[in-house]
């Protein structure tokens, strides 16, 4: 099953994709990835990683960032570098 955070990516990609008013087969055309591999990505069939997300964002235009809004990301403690 997806993460929500995933299906949240799918969604605003897919929304990207809608305002652009590209196809499908356009956006595998300009992003350099086959048909399927989109097809996949935008029904959230297939884990997507920032290789195949930059040449999507590149393609529609928009900065990679605009995938990830809405995404609630953990807060992490982090260490001061160097402490050990």
């Amino acid at each position: 099953m997806k993460s929500r955070e995933s299906k949240k990516i799918v969604e605003n990609i897919n929304n990207a994709l809608r305002l652009s008013k590209m196809t499908k087969n356009e956006l595998a055309k300009l992003s350099g990835l086959p048909m399927s591999t989109i097809g996949r990505i935008l029904s959230g069939e297939r884990n997507f990683t920032v290789d195949k997300m930059v040449p999507i964002a590149r393609a529609l235009n928009v900065g990679i960032d605009e995938f990830f809004q809405g995404v609630q990301t953990r807060d992490m403690e982090k260490e001061p570098l160097g402490s050990t």
